[in-house]
């Protein structure tokens, strides 16, 4: 019986060590939908660029060609923040979190990104033609919206996240603003015909 339960114990030992963390399997989950999220944003960008593009060659509607030129340098300006807020983050330990808090909680990081997502969101706006759809962009960016006017947003959002979750959130942030840029694009793209 006590080599049953000795084998037994060893047998979960082994198991065991062979397991990871929870706080593993969560950087992992993290990482993953990253990978998801950053498939999506190349299909987003590859939209929004080509109609861009499109728009670009239409000499014969400047003011069109303006819009463009005003929603694609905002989406482009946050693209870059964006990325530099990333490559901050350590990504040889995506399970750290004190530098995620450094970088994020009581900052001016905070701060920061507000600025960038409000100018984001005011150039997509400012390029729209059809105007009624500002309603469908503040809905593509509701959650961004939220955080301009929340203060202390970072530290309920960053304090004690492991960098890979907040990696995920950067990219999913640049995804809602890619969307409502997209849709701005359309709607200037339409306007052509």
């Amino acid at each position: 019986m006590r080599t049953i339960c000795i084998a037994i114990l060893a047998s979960g030992a082994l198991l065991f060590s062979r397991c990871q963390s929870p706080s593993d399997k969560i950087v992992e989950s993290f990482q993953k939908v990253t990978t998801s999220l950053e498939k999506s944003v190349e299909q987003v960008e590859d939209s929004y660029t080509s109609q861009y593009k499109a728009i670009k060659k239409d000499s014969t509607h400047p003011a069109l060609v303006e819009k463009a030129d005003l929603v694609y340098g905002g989406l482009r300006r946050f693209i870059v923040f964006t990325d530099s807020l990333k490559k901050l983050l350590p990504a040889e330990d995506p399970a750290n979190t004190e530098i995620p808090r450094k970088i994020f909680v009581n900052s001016a990081t905070e701060k920061s990104i507000n600025t960038a997502m409000a100018t984001a969101h005011d150039k997509i706006l400012a390029g729209l033609v059809n105007k009624s759809k500002k309603t469908q962009v503040d809905s593509l960016m509701k959650r961004e919206l939220k955080y301009i006017h929340q203060r202390g947003w970072t530290k309920e959002q960053f304090d004690g996240a492991p960098a890979g979750a907040v990696n995920t959130t950067l990219v999913l942030f640049r995804m809602h603003v890619e969307s409502a840029a997209t849709l701005a694009m359309q709607d200037i793209y339409a306007a052509l015909k």
